[in-house]
């Protein structure tokens, strides 16, 4: 704007000031659509990993439900079978009671020999 006068102001001055603000207000319009824009995108990768990390947090909530009940069948199925090949190796007596025997006629051997042993 050339201005002269301040007193007068043409209307060609007005018009050119008007397309200035037109201007001007297109950019901002450009400006916010195209931060628009990128908020969608952002919120969709925010809305892309909150499912994800909701379905981790699903998958970490059934591994600490069925791990455990897992462990212990195969810890009860362990002790089952320890129990069966424990009766089968000492014919119906105990491991303490299979040990002792083992020790006592490792010491008879021993002591009929003229040998003393000594087993604590």
């Amino acid at each position: 704007m050339n201005r002269r006068d301040p007193d007068t102001v043409s209307q060609s001055d007005i018009y050119r000031a008007i397309g200035v603000l037109e201007g001007k207000v297109d950019s901002l319009h450009c400006v916010i659509n195209s931060k628009s824009d990128d908020l969608g995108v952002a919120f969709k990768r925010i809305s892309e990993l909150e499912k994800s990390v909701s379905k981790a947090v699903g998958i970490a909530i059934a591994c600490s439900v069925i791990l455990p009940l897992t462990m212990q069948l195969l810890g009860d199925l362990r002790k089952s079978n320890f129990e069966t090949t424990k009766q089968q190796t000492t014919f119906g007596r105990t491991s303490d009671d299979f040990l002792t025997g083992s020790i006592e006629k490792l010491q008879s051997r021993r002591s009929s020999s003229g040998k003393s042993i000594r087993i604590s």
